[in-house]
């Protein structure tokens, strides 16, 4: 609760003439024949521009005229909307500071393309290709944000290839198509059961023959994307999540309006990495030996400091590619163009390519479009242990990573924004709350921050922890006479070393919120017990980790009194705790985030009787664990004999840090104490 050092640790528009060509001329190579099963099904929809067969009576150059026709009519009432339809700025109305780098930049500005009110457009249609291997986690989720997209779902195709699953990946994908099959013009699925079996790759995974089967299957789905009636190839990773439903809309409409002078062929939207600060779907320069390099403008764009559609090096995980521009007619993920020299991969390969036909990828910035999350880190995977094969690790790891980023967008965005499934299709299942063996795990929460607690509950929720609530003692509602009728004055030469002031009352109603919980356990006898604070943030994995932590401590430790979960740390040189993996022995410490604390610990906190002396709470523990830099402060407490350790690396951290958007402290944000200050106080 206290905000004392919560700054964050360590870190012209003319219309194009468009250059066409047939659909029956474009290269078609059919989904690898193997051994699979393919469900193909066609709906006919009433909103098509034209019938599915030729009437008898209609000549060929009627139709074609028409075609033409209709295409004209659709660019003239895009090209209108973008003129003259009423703007809106994006991003919480953050003004537009593009660069003059790109004529494309000052093309198309910051506006969102809106459609015309009262006119039906005949949005082009889509064929939208997904890869699947063994992604059950995340399909009910995947699944209902693509149905969520608002665009005419008769005006989209569906490509689905599931390679080797030997999780419920199919069983997923089936019972979804068995309800909204119906809505698309058509859904092909095949399902590949004679694909090498990752799982006996041993930690050898992402080799090149993978990465070559990898952009053999996507060649595939292009293909078939071609050969269909399809304008634009959608491509999608079935780990990200759209959350704004206008994406494609959005996207369709960049390339629509794009000129002939600068085409924009392939476009991505800005997704949002719940993982890291520095990773995301787009790379702004590269190397010439096809390798990573960061932009100038990297962190403008990944920040959105400037607002736009920016040439960049390359865009991964979610891109739309316009079939009908001439430039796109041979790009292509496979074969690999002979003479290539590059890295193996399907990404930098597909990128090395589009750059060879001097095709420019482009991303979206403009609106808050989706999430996802950089991929498994092989160093995590050591934590597994009890797994056995690399890829089951590896499993194991992206399910934690993404239940991380369903709590990471509520948290990110205070409920505004949701990654939900179809409980109808998909109902959750029954599960058993984890308690960790503790007699209670508490969240300490003032009445009046509602939206905290429904953060709380939703993270607490989805991580399946039992949990009560404490009502948090308001530093708002203190007074003078209500803290010297409870006999509460602040210790004699306290100051508060990051503000050089005495106590707040926000200060002193956090003390006592965590001085009633470690009453509360002698009282009622608890052994153990958890507690949180309202605003916290967890780790991806936090439920392995905890369990991991504890069973450390008792083994190594068994004399512990508090274990931090959530600090932050004011020395650099603390160390590890003896054959563990993490744990260590904490130094000064702020923030009182999350923390175990048993029987033992709290009667010694209480014992000392620290109201008539009273400091910060995240000052009195570190003095009570003897790690306390004033001496002064050392020498009114006594004994300091508390066992703390800590988890390393944490397991929680704040919601929010001193100057980002949606931060708020209940700490900061009261009065300084008068009348409870000695006479001898001095501020140093």
């Amino acid at each position: 609760m206290s905000n004392r050092g919560r700054a964050r640790p360590d870190v012209p528009n003319k219309q194009q003439q468009r250059v066409l060509y047939s659909m029956e001329n474009r290269p078609h190579t059919p989904l690898p024949k193997k051994q699979t099963t393919t469900a193909t099904t066609d709906t006919p929809h009433q909103d098509f521009s034209q019938p599915t067969e030729e009437k008898p009576d209609e000549k060929p150059s009627s139709k074609y005229f028409n075609e033409i026709l209709l295409r004209m009519t659709v660019l003239l009432i895009l090209g209108l909307a973008f003129l003259y339809y009423p703007k809106t700025t994006p991003i919480n109305s953050k003004p537009s500071t593009l660069s003059p780098r790109s004529t494309v930049d000052q093309h198309i500005s910051t506006e969102k393309v809106e459609q015309p009110r009262n006119v039906e457009i005949q949005w082009p249609t889509v064929s939208i290709g997904l890869l699947i291997r063994n992604k059950q986690h995340t399909l009910p989720y995947f699944l209902h944000h693509l149905e969520k997209l608002d665009y005419p779902k008769g005006r989209m195709e569906l490509l689905i290839y599931a390679d080797f699953c030997t999780d419920n990946s199919m069983e997923v994908i089936e019972r979804w198509l068995s309800v909204k099959q119906h809505l698309y013009h058509r859904v092909q699925m095949e399902h590949d059961e004679t694909s090498v079996n990752v799982s006996a790759l041993g930690n050898h995974y992402w080799t090149a023959k993978h990465f070559k089967h990898l952009l053999e299957l996507k060649q595939s789905l292009l293909d078939t994307a071609r050969y269909s009636w399809a304008e634009y190839f959608f491509s999608i990773d079935v780990d990200v999540i759209l959350t704004e439903p206008q994406t494609l809309k959005q996207l369709v409409a960049v390339s629509e309006l794009s000129t002939e002078e600068q085409p924009i062929s392939i476009i991505a939207p800005l997704l949002n990495c719940t993982n890291s600060d520095t990773y995301s779907n787009f790379w702004g320069a590269m190397q010439a030996n096809g390798y990573y390099q960061r932009s100038k403008d990297y962190f403008d764009i990944l920040r959105r400091d400037k607002l736009g559609i920016f040439p960049v090096a390359l865009v991964h995980s979610v891109y739309l590619i316009n079939l009908r521009h001439m430039s796109t007619k041979y790009l292509k993920f496979y074969p690999i163009a002979e003479g290539y020299k590059g890295p193996i991969d399907d990404v930098i390969v597909f990128a090395r390519h589009v750059q060879s036909l001097n095709v420019t990828f482009h991303v979206d910035n403009r609106e808050l479009y989706g999430f996802f999350y950089s991929p498994v880190n092989d160093h995590d995977l050591r934590a597994f242990v009890k797994l056995g094969s690399y890829f089951e690790k590896w499993e194991a790891r992206d399910k934690e990573l993404f239940q991380h980023m369903k709590l990471q967008v509520m948290v990110d965005t205070e409920g505004r924004v949701e990654i939900t499934k179809d409980e109808l299709i998909f109902p959750d299942p029954d599960i058993q709350l984890e308690s960790f063996g503790f007699d209670k795990i508490f969240v300490v929460n003032l009445e009046r921050r509602v939206t905290r607690l429904k953060l709380m509950q939703y993270c607490l929720k989805h991580l399946g922890i039992e949990w009560q609530l404490f009502q948090a003692v308001d530093g708002k509602k203190l007074n003078d006479s209500l803290l010297n009728s409870w006999g509460i004055k602040q210790m004699d030469g306290y100051y508060d070393p990051y503000h050089n002031r005495s106590l707040k009352y926000g200060e002193i109603g956090c003390f006592l919120s965590h001085y009633q919980i470690w009453q509360e356990m002698i009282e009622k006898g608890y052994q153990s017990v958890l507690i949180f604070e309202d605003d916290v943030r967890f780790s991806a994995g936090f439920m392995r980790s905890m369990r991991k932590a504890l069973e450390e401590a008792n083994t190594h430790v068994p004399g512990w009194d508090l274990m931090y979960l959530g600090r932050k740390r004011m020395s650099k040189n603390e160390k590890t705790v003896a054959n563990t993996t993490l744990l260590a022995w904490p130094d000064y410490t702020y923030w009182t985030l999350a923390y175990v604390l048993n029987r033992r610990g709290a009667e010694k906190l209480v014992r000392q009787k620290p109201l008539d002396r009273i400091v910060a709470v995240d000052e009195y523990i570190p003095i009570m664990f003897d790690r306390h830099p004033n001496k002064e402060w050392l020498a009114k407490f006594g004994p300091r004999n508390l066992v703390a350790i800590s988890t390393e690396p944490l397991l929680v951290e704040p919601c929010h840090y001193t100057g980002q958007p949606l931060y708020q402290s209940d700490t900061e944000d009261s009065v300084v104490i008068e009348k409870l200050v000695p006479k001898t106080t001095s501020a140093n």
